[in-house]
């Protein structure tokens, strides 16, 4: 093994993971890169804690000393070598350029060869969002604003400070469409014609019928399918 050790990627991050069956700690190594995650065990997450002394025989002396353990040369000479053979170590020599490159032109497959394993499945980008988001995101920074969410809290204690003014109101007209709704359900006929629409979709329909004056394109739909129902059950629930 060489005495100094390869360096590490800078971008790698360290997560704690849950404990092993043997209730030893565990750790994850993730590669943002490629979005990939290596699990790894309490000895390989000292080692590499004291990565940065360089030289195999200091981090050895060092995890002997400090912790428990005892690890010798070998079992970090088997780090280096997971490290190295999932690409976690920056390269710094043509040699590594060299591998990487021999591993990349491995890895090459033919057209037929690629369709043979991924026929059953295919990613079709539809946009790309990432340059849109970048563009649009300085114009936005205002939402994320502490004077953007007190505009926010003022705006819902108004709306609740008129909607209690008027709960007696509201309290009553609420009941009532519940009510409607609920008797309208109970009708085995009526039931079974409005089964595909959610409560809330018909209770909207129900709202507008009947308070708005208006018919909405859900309330034509809704009547649609009230077709051969009774048309007084109908009548008198606004629709």
């Amino acid at each position: 093994m060489t005495p100094n050790l390869p360096p590490l990627r800078e971008e790698l991050r360290l997560l704690p993971a849950a404990a092993n069956r043997d209730g030893s700690p565990a750790w994850m190594i993730h590669d943002p890169v490629c979005n990939r995650f290596y699990r790894i065990g309490w000895l390989d997450f000292e080692m590499l804690a004291r990565w940065s002394l360089g030289s195999a025989q200091a981090v050895v002396r060092a995890i002997q000393s400090e912790t428990t353990l005892a690890p010798d040369e070998s079992d970090l000479q088997a780090l280096a070598s997971f490290l190295e053979r999932h690409s976690l170590l920056r390269i710094v020599s043509p040699s590594g350029v060299k591998g990487l490159s021999e591993r990349a032109a491995r890895l090459q497959t033919s057209t037929l060869t690629w369709l043979l394993h991924h026929y059953l499945f295919f990613r079709l980008p539809l946009a790309h969002p990432q340059e849109w988001l970048a563009r649009i995101a300085p114009r936005l920074a205002w939402l994320y604003h502490p004077s953007t969410a007190l505009v926010l809290l003022l705006l819902s204690l108004s709306g609740l400070f008129l909607a209690a003014r008027q709960w007696d109101v509201f309290q009553t007209s609420f009941v009532d469409n519940l009510s409607e709704l609920a008797t309208l359900k109970k009708k085995p006929k009526i039931a079974a014609k409005l089964a595909p629409f959610s409560p809330e979709e018909t209770l909207a329909a129900i709202l507008e019928a009947k308070y708005r004056g208006e018919r909405s394109e859900m309330a034509d739909i809704i009547r649609k399918r009230l077709k051969g129902v009774r048309q007084d059950d109908v009548n008198s629930h606004g629709l």
